[in-house]
């Protein structure tokens, strides 16, 4: 008889035993239970998207941009001028093209669980998304409206792409790139953790990002750029109102400086090269404490030393240039010369390596001082085009 308190010790054998049989019949070429099926991985998973204000996704789709979804809204409404589209999406991405129609056609891909809602306010067209419980999913918006429609975009974590708008356009996200084409109107873009490029815009413009860089090319009015951990380059821009300011980053300008304007560049850690003809009439202030100074055609100085401020003039005068630069170097350069687009060119390779996106190949061609060829399909790059 086995005593009472060897129990246990005899069940704990007796299961041990079992174990050793069953697997010594699977070596055998026994039968096994059959084992649960793996979970599905997701390719290319990538690390969770950082916590923004305490509010974290539910998963990586924020990040990835490459949620798992089950339904597609496809609607449209009629709309009037005077109305404003008003768009909120707390993850995944906003595409907007224009047709002639007075009309806003919505399509969108999200989960099953969530809604798109549109609904009319006064002269507010409001879309957003809405889930029963916890924060709503991934949607990726793709949206056609009138182009006379002003348009207001915000978000968390969004990717926003945005072409051929002509009332005015709002775009505010905290994790995602801003990619705007053909603006007009009064034009917003602000983002935190994402690059900010606007090509071939007219109006006021304000643009910033915090930790990526901002490009402005082809523009036509008041041109307002910022950032803190990132490059600002402005090219092609035709103004008497422009002010660019970065903390850690260069500052670049191609542009034309007219008569009677005020430009105004400055960096704390970063250089500045500015596109300035001889024929130029300007009043130029420099300072710089811990860097360099010089210009590729002859003024008085034409390289000055470490930590002074000085002032120029060429032809009258008229337009005011401010230069500021604390710990970077201050560069005179000859405007659309080769070194100066070639240096913004290389920089915004680095930057599209680095984002693992193309930011446009009609801006490489104008690069080259050309126009970009028209868009044909399946249309091929070639050596010509990078």
């Amino acid at each position: 008889m086995i005593h009472e308190t060897a129990r246990p010790l005899a069940l704990c054998v007796a299961l041990a035993l079992m174990l050793a049989f069953t697997a010594a019949g699977a070596e055998a070429g026994g039968e096994t239970p059959p084992a649960a099926p793996e979970a599905p991985r997701t390719p290319h998973a990538e690390s969770p998207a950082p916590r923004v204000h305490g509010v974290a996704p539910p998963d990586h789709e924020y990040h990835t941009g490459r949620a798992q979804r089950s339904a597609h809204t496809d609607t449209t409404i009629a709309v009037r001028r005077g109305m404003r589209l008003v768009l909120s999406n707390f993850g995944g991405s906003i595409a907007i093209r224009t047709w002639p129609k007075s009309a806003v056609r919505v399509m969108a891909d999200h989960r099953r669980r969530d809604r798109v809602s549109i609904r009319q306010a006064e002269a507010m067209l409001h879309v957003s998304s809405e889930t029963a419980m916890g924060p709503p999913g991934s949607v990726a918006y793709d949206l056609t409206v009138p182009a006379w429609l002003p348009v207001s975009l915000s978000g968390i974590y969004n990717d926003v792409d945005v072409d051929g708008l002509q009332g005015g356009i709002d775009v505010e996200t905290v994790k995602g790139d801003i990619v705007v084409r053909r603006a007009v109107g009064v034009i917003g873009l602000r983002s935190v953790e994402g690059a900010v490029d606007l090509v071939g815009a007219r109006g006021t413009i304000a643009v910033s990002s915090v930790n990526e860089a901002v490009r402005v090319a082809q523009a036509v009015g008041s041109v307002a750029a910022e950032a803190v951990n990132g490059d600002i380059h402005l090219i092609d821009v035709d103004s008497k109102d422009v002010e660019a300011t970065t903390v850690n980053g260069e500052v670049v300008y191609d542009g034309r400086i007219l008569d009677g304007g005020n430009y105004r560049f400055s960096t704390h850690s970063g250089d500045i090269a500015l596109g300035l003809a001889e024929s130029a009439n300007a009043t130029v202030s420099v300072s710089t404490f811990s860097g360099d100074f010089e210009s590729a055609f002859a003024i008085q100085p034409r390289r000055a030393s470490r930590g002074r401020r000085f002032t120029f003039a060429l032809g009258n005068g008229s337009a005011q240039i401010d230069l500021e630069s604390f710990q970077g170097s201050i560069e005179l350069m000859r405007p659309g010369g080769r070194v100066l687009r070639e240096r913004i060119l290389d920089s915004w390779k680095d930057h599209e390596k680095e984002w693992g996106r193309d930011f446009g190949k009609e801006f490489k061609w104008e690069l080259k001082g050309r126009p970009a060829p028209a868009p044909e399909p399946d249309e091929e790059d070639d050596d010509d085009g990078k």
